[in-house]
């Protein structure tokens, strides 16, 4: 049974006992913690070695309690320290709600404190495909850690899920929108998807999804303040683009320039120029469900087309970019006892006969990877540039709040960061498109300047 410690603990002896351990790895199991029902306890976990303690986050306590994890557990003797962890994005997110610090972690006042290693085994076990509960001990965590090759994991981990867990989504969960007259909060789970995106769900009393978002809602949510503005911005033609920056498909590539790749795509494969949005829709709904494994009985039940009529265009598309479709064939291939890997490292498990997934898996996989960091780029650079704010993440979408006045600014430099290029994957091309408004509902699309 855990040792609980409120506010009434003595700190000093607290430390004095976790500093006679042998190393410097804790275990920290950090649970959901509703900041917009102070009612409800919130806690975390502390396990090292034989000791095991809960420790209640008392609100008025924080700035002790935050002194005690910065000195004590993420520090020993002030020099880093090693700390495993559980959905520690958690506990940021409920620490930034009632102190306004972005990451506890940084003290101000003192440069003496180091950045801790933190390793949160869920997000790291996720990412190599394996689901499992929460760790019972600091020693199942320590086993349980030992069995990932931290090496492959350490690019990504440090440039997308660090910044994610520690500031993006935490300031990201802490910037509410109103309902009727209340404030409401989105909530993440990192990797909580098995291709790698987010996963929003409505756990706080006072929530609202971003994932499910339907008009009603759309109508009901405002911005916090009257001269605030949403703008929302999301990738033209995402997983097209993705699959030719996987496969280097030079024929598709070559029609980016167009002014819209799904026109373009249709006159490659009838030779009809068109502008009719029928047209346009008809090929979207083509290509994706092909690229992601669909076959002539699905593409003509979901077009309505004869069986013939559906192969013709299958093999039109096969032959008209037969560098991308080879390349998403080979990953069938490329399922070794049961596992694929994608560009970036991410692992998932496929079941026998469930291989065919792996086309799916292998655009879906680097295309969420690629979002999350847009969306660290896109927070740093608001925050940088002090002009709005990340409200929330739709998968390729990304919804800010800005003031009215600032609005044509905060989209130039949103656009910019997310259609710019990077070391992480160079050479993709992305093409963002803008839309703003006072409400959810009545978004109006942006035209690009130049």
């Amino acid at each position: 049974m855990l040792a609980r410690y409120t506010l009434y603990m003595d700190f000093h002896e607290l430390s004095q006992n976790l500093a006679g351990l042998k190393g410097d790895y804790f275990l920290i199991k950090c649970p959901e913690m509703d900041f917009t029902d102070t009612e409800k306890p919130a806690y975390i976990d502390i396990f090292s070695g034989d000791k095991e303690l809960r420790l209640d986050l008392t609100v008025k306590d924080l700035p002790r309690i935050i002194s005690f994890l910065r000195r004590s557990v993420f520090n020993k003797d002030y020099k880093p320290g090693r700390v495993i962890c559980w959905q520690i994005k958690n506990l940021f997110s409920y620490l930034h709600h009632f102190t306004g610090q972005e990451c506890f972690l940084v003290d101000e006042l003192s440069s003496e404190i180091k950045t801790p290693l933190i390793l949160d085994l869920k997000i790291l076990e996720r990412y190599c495909g394996i689901i499992q509960a929460p760790p019972e001990s600091y020693i199942e965590a320590v086993r349980r850690l030992r069995k990932l090759d931290l090496t492959a994991l350490k690019r990504i981990y440090n440039k997308l899920h660090l910044p994610l867990m520690k500031e993006v989504i935490p300031a990201m969960e802490n910037t509410p929108l109103v309902s009727d007259t209340e404030e409401v909060y989105s909530y993440y789970d990192i990797e909580g998807q098995v291709n790698g995106r987010l996963k929003a769900t409505p756990i706080f009393k006072n929530s609202y999804n971003p994932h499910g978002m339907g008009e009603k809602e759309k109508e009901i949510l405002k911005a916090p303040f009257y001269e605030q503005v949403f703008i929302y911005l999301d990738f033209s033609a995402w997983e097209v683009r993705i699959g030719q920056w996987l496969s280097q498909d030079k024929a598709l590539g070559s029609l980016f320039n167009e002014k819209d790749i799904y026109f373009a795509i249709f006159e490659t494969i009838t030779g009809k120029k068109e502008t009719d949005p029928q047209c346009r829709e008809f090929t979207k709904n083509l290509i994706l469900p092909v690229m992601f494994g669909a076959g002539v009985k699905r593409i003509s039940e979901s077009l309505n087309l004869k069986e013939k009529n559906a192969e013709i265009y299958i093999d039109r598309l096969y032959r008209a970019f037969p560098d991308l479709f080879n390349f998403l064939q080979s990953q069938t291939t490329l399922v070794q006892e049961g596992f694929a890997t994608d560009y970036f490292g991410r692992k998932r498990f496929f079941e026998q006969k469930q291989e065919y997934l792996a086309m799916n898996f292998c655009i879906q996989s680097p295309a969420a990877t690629i979002c999350q960091l847009k969306l660290v780029d896109l927070h740093r650079e608001l925050k940088l540039k002090n002009l709005g704010k990340l409200a929330f993440s739709v998968h390729d979408g990304y919804g800010i709040l800005c003031d009215r006045q600032e609005f044509r600014q905060t989209v130039g430099v949103a656009t910019e960061i997310l259609e710019s290029e990077s070391e992480v994957y160079p050479g993709l091309q992305l093409r963002a498109t803008a839309s703003a408004g006072i409400k959810l509902s009545k978004m109006k699309e942006l035209k690009r300047r130049g």
